[in-house]
C-alpha cells in the first residue's frame, strides 16, 4: 500500500466548496423560495445558510472519510505501485472507484484530478440533501409538508452541485487544453 504517493480529494474539494458556499446558499434560497411561495426569502435563507454551512463543514469531511475508508479497505490493489496500471481505462476506474484518495498518475495527473472531483459530487449531492432536508424539516420546524421541503431540497442541491459539475468540467477543460498546447 503506497500512501505517501496518495493525494486526499478531500484537500482540493473542501476549499472549494467553501468558495462556493456564499453563491450556492443564494442559488439554493431562491429555488426554495419557489417551492415555499408563502415564506419571505429572509425566513428562508437563515434556515438554508445552517443547512449548507452544516453540510459543507461535517456532511462533507464525513462521507469523504467514510469513501477513503470503504477504499481502504476494498480496494487495496489501488494502492499498489503504478506502475502495474497500463492501460488508460484501468486509470479511469481507479480514479472514478478511488475518487476519494487519489493515487498520482504522472501522465494522467492533468485530468485525474477534474475527473475523481466530478466523482465525488454524486455521494456528497445526496448527503447534502439528506442534511438540509434534515435540517429544514426537523430542526428548524418548518411548518410546511414535508414532502415539499424535501422536493425543495432535491432540486435545489441539483442546481448547486450542478454549479459545481460545470466548475469542475471547467478545470478538466482547461486542464486538457493546458497539457494538449505544448504539443504544438
Amino acid at each position: 500500500m503506497i500512501l505517501n504517493d496518495a493525494f486526499p480529494m478531500l484537500v482540493i474539494i473542501w476549499p472549494i466548496y467553501l468558495l462556493l458556499l456564499i453563491p450556492i446558499i443564494f442559488i439554493e434560497s431562491r429555488i426554495t423560495k419557489r417551492y415555499l411561495q408563502n415564506v419571505a426569502i429572509g425566513k428562508i435563507l437563515w434556515p438554508i445558510t445552517i443547512a449548507n454551512i452544516f453540510s459543507t463543514l461535517i456532511g462533507i469531511p464525513v462521507t469523504w472519510g467514510l469513501l477513503a475508508l470503504i477504499e481502504f479497505i476494498w480496494l487495496p490493489k489501488f494502492f499498489e505501485p503504478i506502475v502495474n496500471i497500463l492501460t488508460p481505462l484501468e486509470v479511469m476506474l481507479n480514479v472514478t472507484a478511488g475518487a476519494a484518495w487519489i493515487a498520482p498518475y504522472s501522465k494522467s495527473l492533468f485530468w485525474t484530478i477534474p475527473v475523481a472531483a466530478m466523482f465525488l459530487l454524486i455521494p456528497f449531492y445526496f448527503v447534502s440533501v439528506w442534511i438540509e432536508s434534515l435540517f429544514l424539516t426537523k430542526i428548524f420546524k418548518i411548518s410546511f409538508h414535508k414532502i415539499l421541503v424535501k422536493k425543495s431540497c432535491w432540486r435545489a442541491n441539483l442546481a448547486s452541485y450542478l454549479l459545481l459539475f460545470i466548475f469542475f468540467l471547467g478545470i478538466l477543460l482547461w486542464s486538457f487544453y493546458d497539457y494538449f498546447r505544448n504539443f504544438s
